[in-house]
């Protein structure tokens, strides 16, 4: 028997937007619980979500094709090449 996990970053697409919102209240949820101030004033938010999906900014950590966590990777300071 194979008890290895497969773990994958990719590209976000737009079925993964619910569960990226998911993860992202909670994390919204965790940080006021702690008493930070930090994502405490609407953003990020769902549109927020969206864009950056859209813009192909959003990536995703999945396990056995679960999405598991959430991360942006943009070229926002970057000089074009």
């Amino acid at each position: 028997m194979n008890n290895k996990n497969e773990i994958h970053f990719r590209k976000a697409n737009e079925t993964d937007i619910p569960v990226i919102w998911e993860i992202i209240q909670q994390s919204i949820e965790r940080r006021r619980k702690d008493g930070s101030q930090q994502w405490q004033n609407g953003y990020p938010n769902l549109q927020t979500v969206e864009s950056d999906v859209s813009k192909e900014f959003g990536y995703v950590i999945t396990v056995d094709n679960e999405v598991k966590d959430t991360h942006i990777v943009a070229k926002l300071f970057l000089p074009e090449v």
